[in-house]
């Protein structure tokens, strides 16, 4: 065996082991997006690429959205929205951004009245968001009902309902810790560190 033979030999095993780890990071990267793909609908998935979501951002979509489901019940009727019955809703952002995909563009018509909660509450509505400044992901509240909180870190919250309503905050004991002010009332830096659920009326 030559020196030549023993260079070329080496050559050829560098070249496999490079190609091998090409094949690996490939596959790795098919399995992470077949993985989002069997946990979503077809439909959510098309949601997903039509507002240019990457594949480690709609996994992360859905994990959140999974999880506050299980929190708060109700049906998942798109990508980033679970319905509550009636007119209540949770609106999930991708964690780390700070507010919910606008799917109107997606989904057409039917979301004419999308987000009574964008920026602030729109009459009529309690709005409680994950983030302060009401920004992040929210629920949606109009019916007067108990509604879990899903998270626990600080938010915001603006009560919009008729005037002089009042909700009411309390921890997993149902110990009343907190009862708003009357409509119109808001705070843009609240805690929902001890909150289990918010009666919004």
């Amino acid at each position: 065996m030559t020196k030549h033979d023993v260079l070329a030999g080496g050559g050829r095993w560098r070249l496999l082991v490079a190609l091998t780890g090409t094949l690996l990071a490939v596959m790795a990267t098919t399995t992470a997006s077949a993985s989002v793909s069997t946990n979503l609908s077809q439909d959510f998935a098309a949601q997903a690429r039509a507002i240019n979501l990457t594949g480690a951002q709609t996994a992360a979509l859905n994990a959140e959205v999974e999880r506050i489901q299980a929190k708060m019940g109700g049906t998942r009727v798109n990508l980033n929205t679970i319905a509550l019955g009636g007119k209540n809703s949770v609106h999930v952002a991708v964690p780390g951004e700070a507010e919910p995909r606008d799917l109107r563009s997606v989904l057409g018509a039917d979301a004419a009245s999308y987000d009574p909660c964008t920026g602030g509450a729109d009459y009529g509505w309690f709005c409680a968001y994950d983030e302060p400044n009401f920004r992040g992901g929210y629920i949606e509240m109009y019916t007067c009902d108990d509604y879990p909180m899903p998270w626990g870190v600080t938010g915001s919250w603006d009560n919009n309902q008729t005037r002089g309503t009042k909700a009411r905050m309390y921890d997993g004991n149902w110990n009343l810790g907190y009862t708003t002010p009357g409509a119109h009332s808001s705070d843009d830096s609240a805690s929902w560190a001890w909150v289990s659920w918010i009666t919004n009326c």
